[in-house]
């Protein structure tokens, strides 16, 4: 055999070596238990079902035979995607879709994916050792797919204290993504995330993240200690910083009572958005009487549109107190702010007037230019 010919064969032997051997993998890859006779794949899908009542009958049996799903929903889990896998799987994608991509059962790997999220679910029931079930789903919550990184988040919630290191690391990581995961899991662990309140506040007031609503949530759902934990972060002179911490407050009501002086103060502060939410979370620590609903009757004249709306909105809901504001809340019937001139107008028709001075400027409104002005304050007058 003259050498040319050994070469010939060899560069025909490599692309079919190398084809043989995908194949090969993918084969071993689609290789899985079988239980009653279908692929614990399967079986694992049924948990994703669009009907509640599959899903729950599907839980049920991953519970009743979790000797079998365990070991398998760790393997699936805790197998971690490296470059060569990623290449494969872009092979896989290319392959599935052909007549012998379907001869030979190649999945598609969106398949595949679906079923690691629903194995990550599994291991939230299934009886196993919890460092080992840790060690999955810390995988599976710095996973690239978004379904998996969710039903890992939830299974590790569900672990109670044990996962909160891991949850606690995750929310500092480069990848936004992971970081929403791991505030969502301490969302769910709720009063056993409270060590991790000193990170949850410096999360919540870098300037530098862009939050996601569970960031201002949570701390209602951690409790009492959070309240402490965020009122003693006030005295900042960081804007954005102040703006985050009393959005955050405001959902613990009457736990930050305490620092009704500090809500008063911000209520004159530069930036429009601390003097709105100062506002709310004056009004959200309780103890709201005529003298509390005076010191809100200066925004209802604030430059910022966002400001007068949300004093407007706060005084709706202490009507009776609001009488006293009656020359503002006239002014605020020919507000640029549709909303605004909405709400003043409703509290106006509603409001029950105990002085001739609140009768007066009603009766001067009668005047006014504007229709609206006129209608509103006709309809207020009637219903004394």
């Amino acid at each position: 055999m003259t050498l040319r010919r050994r070469w010939l064969i060899v560069c025909l032997s490599i692309p079919l070596f190398i084809l043989v051997t995908l194949f090969g993998w993918l084969w071993l890859q689609q290789k899985e238990p079988t239980l009653d006779g279908k692929p614990l794949s399967n079986h694992l899908l049924k948990l994703h079902d669009s009907h509640a009542d599959v899903r729950a009958s599907a839980l049920e049996y991953v519970q009743a035979h979790q000797k079998v799903f365990g070991p398998y929903c760790l393997r699936l889990v805790s197998n971690q995607n490296t470059t060569m896998q990623a290449w494969m799987h872009r092979f896989q994608q290319k392959v599935a879709p052909t007549r012998l991509g379907q001869k030979l059962g190649v999945r598609n790997p969106m398949y595949q994916l679906k079923v690691r999220a629903m194995a990550a679910l599994a291991l939230g029931v299934v009886d196993l050792p919890a460092a080992e079930k840790i060690s999955a789903l810390k995988v599976g919550l710095y996973d690239a797919d978004r379904q998996t990184r969710m039903e890992s988040v939830k299974s590790l919630a569900a672990l109670g204290a044990p996962s909160l290191e891991v949850l606690e690391a995750s929310m500092t990581d480069v990848s936004i993504g992971v970081r929403n995961a791991g505030l969502y899991g301490m969302y769910l662990l709720g009063p056993e995330a409270r060590p991790a309140l000193g990170s949850l506040k410096d999360l919540l007031i870098n300037e530098d993240l862009n939050l996601d609503p569970l960031s201002f949530e949570i701390f209602w759902r951690i409790g009492p200690e959070a309240a402490d934990t965020l009122g003693s972060a006030l005295n900042t002179t960081n804007a954005v910083a102040k703006y985050r911490l009393l959005k955050a407050m405001v959902p613990l009501r009457r736990l930050i009572y305490p620092y009704r002086d500090q809500f008063i103060e911000g209520l004159k502060h530069t930036a429009p958005k601390v003097r709105s939410e100062s506002a709310r979370a004056l009004i959200s620590a309780g103890r709201v009487d005529a003298k509390v609903a005076a010191l809100l009757f200066p925004l209802l004249r604030d430059d910022a549109v966002e400001v007068r709306l949300t004093a407007v909105q706060l005084l709706n809901q202490r009507v009776p107190f609001a009488e006293p504001a009656m020359p503002e809340l006239l002014l605020l019937l020919e507000d640029e702010e549709k909303e605004i001139r909405r709400i003043a107008g409703f509290m106006l028709e509603r409001m029950i007037l105990k002085t001739s001075a609140s009768r007066q400027a009603l009766e001067s409104a009668l005047n006014s230019e504007n229709i609206y002005v006129r209608e509103v304050a006709g309809k207020a007058l009637a219903n004394q």
